[in-house]
């Protein structure tokens, strides 16, 4: 991986950049990784020479890091912090760092560091999958987990949304408790998605972080996913957007409009949104050949 910076910043921050990139291993997936993307993986390892990206590109991430580094300080000394393990399993053996293990108590703890969108857009599920696997990790050493806990700190909280939307966070730190799975769960969630990386793929809509708006009951709100438009032959505007072709062939149902349908005059245009990290966030973007990116392509 090559590193550019185009808006000039400080040799010390290019240089912390620089030290904290490095290849994934062939032999092991870290367990972040396992619950995402496996296409990123596949073209981390592929391509890795051929991939150019600017130091701004790290900065939300390492403002991340900083802070846990910031905690990891504070820790009390019968904590655990952050240390690298290594399960050996098959076919990949696989990596973790756990921010709080707290043997004596059984608690694993992480912290998440993130917008208060992530919040809105349901990123609770992916870590109670991170920390789910954590603690699979644990007890395959012999450990007893209890308990799963994220200390979500929000970054960029604005008092004025929080004042206007009430399904914005109300305040700028949460703690909240995730479900931890039984044993056998976590190993077929492991397995699982060890399979999934065995066979990598186009992401999916949902790991592309692809967003549309929709207008529902004079509301505007974000889906995640695709959005199906009824259109008029010979029109440029939608005469509805919908979340899915079921709704769209009901909404033609009642409106009568099934014989124009039939003819073509009406139709039903899939609207694929706006990928958010295929655009701005995929270290892999410039080099996918799904991302629309990719030079020559």
């Amino acid at each position: 991986m090559h590193l550019t910076n185009k808006l000039g910043y400080p040799d010390a921050y290019v240089n912390r950049v620089r030290k904290g990139i490095y290849k994934p291993k062939e032999e092991r997936i870290g367990a972040t990784s396992l619950i995402d993307a496996p296409m990123v993986r596949k073209l981390l390892l592929g391509k890795w020479d051929d991939i150019v990206l600017d130091v701004n590109d790290f900065f939300k991430m390492h403002r991340g890091i900083a802070w846990h580094e910031y905690l990891e300080a504070g820790l009390p000394e019968e904590v655990e912090g952050e240390n690298l393990d290594v399960i050996e399993y098959s076919p990949l053996n696989i990596s973790l760092k756990i921010d709080i293990w707290d043997e004596e108590n059984g608690i694993i703890a992480d912290y998440k560091t993130c917008s208060p969108w992530a919040i809105v857009f349901g990123q609770e599920k992916k870590w109670e999958e991170q920390l789910n696997v954590y603690a699979w990790a644990k007890r395959t050493q012999g450990f007893e987990v209890k308990k799963l806990i994220a200390y979500i700190f929000l970054w960029d909280w604005s008092s004025y949304d929080a004042g206007r939307d009430p399904n914005y966070p109300q305040q700028t730190f949460y703690t909240k408790e995730l479900p931890l799975w039984d044993f056998a769960k976590q190993e077929n969630f492991v397995n699982e998605r060890l399979e999934y990386h065995s066979n990598p793929k186009e992401c999916t809509a949902e790991e592309k972080w692809q967003q549309n708006k929709l207008s529902i009951d004079g509301q505007t709100v974000i889906v995640n996913g695709p959005v199906y438009a009824i259109c008029k032959k010979d029109k440029k505007s939608a005469m509805r957007v919908l979340p899915s072709i079921d709704k769209c062939m009901e909404y033609i149902e009642q409106k009568n409009m099934v014989s124009a349908f039939k003819s073509g005059n009406i139709y039903i245009d899939k609207r694929e949104g706006n990928c958010r990290r295929c655009n701005e966030y995929c270290n892999c973007r410039f080099v996918c050949p799904y991302s629309g990116l990719m030079k020559g392509k």
